[in-house]
């Protein structure tokens, strides 16, 4: 990768079951550990993500924009939701989404604000994830 940021996307996928809840209703749960993805063999979905990876300027108008007044404390903070909507919103690419009829869905920002809410986190998760080595990944 080098010191400046490539333009080239990177994948992101994330596996996850449809389970019915005890309401009736379908719920997402994603699959994080060997031990869900033993449980729930053979009826594990995947959502396949290209994204890219943020420069210095992108990373900084990122945290600009999700900064919000605090009248209490009378300064600027920011606003952790607004932050994840933005990182999703600026930095997911390409997704292989179907709608009901099996056609695709486009990777835009308003499909973006209709994901399931755990599928989102998920997503913003494994980006943090592979954007923000940790010591495990640095023992490669």
């Amino acid at each position: 990768m080098g010191v400046l940021v490539s333009k080239k996307l990177f994948p992101i996928v994330i596996k996850y079951v449809e389970l019915t809840l005890k309401n009736g209703q379908t719920g997402i749960f994603v699959i994080k550990t060997n031990e869900q993805e033993k449980k729930y063999a053979g009826r594990i979905k995947e959502m396949h993500t290209q994204w890219r990876q943020p420069n210095w300027k992108e990373s900084n108008d990122l945290f600009k924009g999700s900064l919000q007044w605090d009248a209490y404390k009378g300064e600027r903070e920011i606003d952790p939701i607004t932050y994840r909507s933005m990182t999703l919103e600026e930095n997911l690419k390409h997704w292989d989404v179907i709608d009901d009829d099996g056609k695709p869905v486009p990777c835009t920002k308003e499909n973006m604000w209709k994901l399931d809410v755990n599928i989102a986190a998920a997503l913003i998760d494994a980006f943090n994830a592979h954007t923000i080595p940790n010591e495990d990944e640095l023992k490669n």
